[in-house]
């Protein structure tokens, strides 16, 4: 079967050889009756100064006639004109033949300059030279050959050597004026066939880029809309007919803001004049379907150099139930974890405070609004013990963070560890942690729960003590007994 391309180099094709007498026919004429009017008055001269008057006469209706194709040219009628030319001719040289006994001396002379002519535009500056050379050497064996029967018909005439001479003279002044004229219209030929050539080219790659346009808005999975500049749609893809449930026909001609809810467009309205500004529209909105019911789509719209609008809508259904569904375990564990009794800290990627709930508040006594974005390590050096309030601790601590940060391993994680610290009420606190690393794409974070077990601790430090003082109680009763 014949592929896409093969049809449109075929059509190419045909518009060329459709186009062919157009563009020859026309220039081709036209160097024709500029040549003969150049020409023809001298032969008409000739004939006359001889005593040809049948021949002058003949010529001189032919000279009528290019000049009546040439006013056919000028009015755009190339066909009627070509007609007239050729069929002028061939009645010309029947007539010069059949009345006239220097017949076969002007054919030549209306013969050969027409096939200069055709030579020069066909072979070339060269072969133009050679052809007229052996132009010339022809019609002189004419002139020689037949001046014995042009002298019995004609006393007055010069000797054939006069008359070939006169001849020659007259053929090579009208074969230079037909060869030069002809060798510009060569010119003018090659470079129309050149500019023509050009403009196919870009022709083709025009209609494939349109192609690869249309196939690209096709095969898109978003909705693409075309719009005038009134915003009517005048274009749309297949996607269109499945996100609005209306035909492409039935889109075409709908004016955009047809698509929308007046709710919509009374709560985000079209910005026409910010496109016509030159902006990119991006904007959330409900679209209403020919079954009546809305989707929530995202429109990006944009004006283009023709004065057109272009609109790009994707249905985000999906996406806004995707993103409301985890907003809302967001948000259900944000307030699970901020009121809950335990400590919930969140460092980020390079260890400052990205969380601190109410748990953790009421542990240190800090308040969210003063540690968020602090250095952990700053803050937590701030409510360390004295004892423990020095250099080499807080660059140790600083160095384990940041390595656990990095690796995203550290041999403390997963492991309870119980800190003292100072609460900003002044009182001694017994904080336990466990630190988990929280992979990112950015890297680790790391998130730590925290108790506060200060009256664990006391009750079994009192244990301890209390059954420190039954064994020594039990200890002095057997010494005692003893």
């Amino acid at each position: 079967m014949e592929t896409s391309k093969e049809r449109r180099l075929n059509k190419t094709e045909s518009m060329l050889i459709a186009s062919f007498p157009a563009i020859v026919t026309e220039p081709f004429v036209r160097v024709m009756c500029l040549s003969l009017m150049v020409l023809l008055p001298i032969p008409i001269i000739h004939n006359l100064i001889y005593g040809s008057f049948n021949s002058s006469l003949f010529v001189s209706t032919e000279f009528l006639f290019v000049l009546l194709t040439f006013l056919l040219l000028k009015k755009g009628r190339i066909q009627t004109a070509s007609i007239l030319l050729l069929y002028s001719m061939l009645l010309c040289m029947a007539a010069l033949i059949s009345f006239s006994p220097m017949g076969i001396l002007n054919i030549a002379s209306l013969t050969f300059p027409a096939l200069i002519v055709v030579s020069s535009m066909v072979f070339g500056r060269k072969q133009f030279i050679l052809f007229a050379i052996i132009t010339l050497i022809t019609f002189n064996v004419l002139v020689l050959t037949s001046g014995k029967v042009i002298l019995l018909t004609h006393p007055s005439l010069k000797t054939p050597l006069r008359h070939a001479i006169d001849a020659t003279i007259i053929l090579t002044v009208t074969s230079l004026a037909s060869g030069i004229l002809a060798g510009r219209m060569r010119r003018l030929l090659l470079n129309s066939y050149k500019d023509r050539a050009d403009l196919e080219k870009k022709t083709k790659d025009l209609e494939l880029s349109q192609q690869r346009f249309k196939s690209t808005i096709e095969l898109a999975v978003d909705c693409i809309l075309i719009g005038d500049p009134k915003g009517n749609i005048i274009d749309a893809n297949s996607k269109a007919e499945e996100l609005t449930g209306y035909t492409n026909a039935e889109i075409l001609g709908k004016h955009i803001s047809d698509l929308f809810p007046e709710s919509t467009l009374k709560a985000a309205p079209l910005r026409f004049d910010l496109l016509q500004q030159g902006h990119s529209i991006t904007s959330v909105r409900d679209i209403l379907r020919k079954d009546g019911t809305t989707i929530a789509i995202e429109m990006n719209s944009k004006k283009m150099p023709d004065g057109t609008y272009q609109s790009f809508i994707r249905d985000i259904t999906e996406r806004i139930s995707a993103e409301t569904k985890l907003r809302e375990s967001e948000e259900k564990y944000r307030s699970m974890i901020e009121q809950a009794t335990e400590g919930f800290v969140l460092l980020d990627e390079n260890g400052k405070i990205a969380e601190w709930n109410q748990g953790q508040e009421l542990i240190t006594g800090l308040p969210k609004n003063y540690v968020l974005g602090k250095s952990f390590t700053d803050v937590m050096f701030d409510v360390a013990m004295p004892e423990s309030k020095n250099e080499e601790n807080r660059k140790l601590a600083s160095e384990m963070v940041q390595n656990a940060l990095k690796s995203g391993a550290a041999p403390f994680f997963g492991l309870p560890s119980v800190t003292p610290i100072i609460h900003s009420d002044g009182t001694i606190r017994q904080m336990e942690q466990i630190v988990t690393p929280i992979r990112t794409s950015k890297g680790f974070q790391l998130g730590a729960i925290c108790r506060d077990i200060t009256h664990t601790v006391t009750m079994e430090a009192e244990i301890r003590k209390h059954q420190h003082l039954e064994s020594l109680g039990l200890l002095a009763g057997g010494i005692g007994h003893d």
